[in-house]
């Protein structure tokens, strides 16, 4: 299980999208700092388990939480590493399947309708 540093938070992850820049970035046509080998996936939402310290971090445990993966640690694993700041508080009528789409895909579709125009 991997282990948050200050700043940082563990993730029980519930749920975690496949969104076109995880099949790009397994293809390699995306660019990212998590080098191969290592667990995909981009957002997801889960449950913070754990903290590493820190103002933000420690003020999460325990919270539903939608996560930007953008670190070594995936989205698509049991457990997921976080940045306290990359990290958005759930309310219980938000379900975790809606939470995991809410930070990568909206930005997806902006850029695909750039794109386009």
């Amino acid at each position: 299980m991997p282990e948050p540093k200050s700043g940082e938070v563990l993730i029980k992850v519930v749920s975690s999208p496949i969104n076109p820049s995880d099949l790009a970035y397994l293809s390699g046509f995306y660019s990212s700092t998590r080098k191969l080998p290592a667990t995909p996936g981009f957002e997801g939402s889960g449950l913070v388990i754990r903290s590493g310290g820190g103002f933000f971090a420690g003020r999460l445990v325990g919270k539903r939480v939608a996560f930007s993966a953008s670190g070594q640690s995936g989205a698509w694993a049991e457990y997921c590493v976080a940045s306290a700041t990359e990290v958005v508080v759930i309310t219980d009528q938000i379900s975790y399947e809606t939470a995991s789409c809410s930070l990568v895909n909206p930005l997806t579709v902006m850029a695909m309708c750039k794109v386009a125009a």
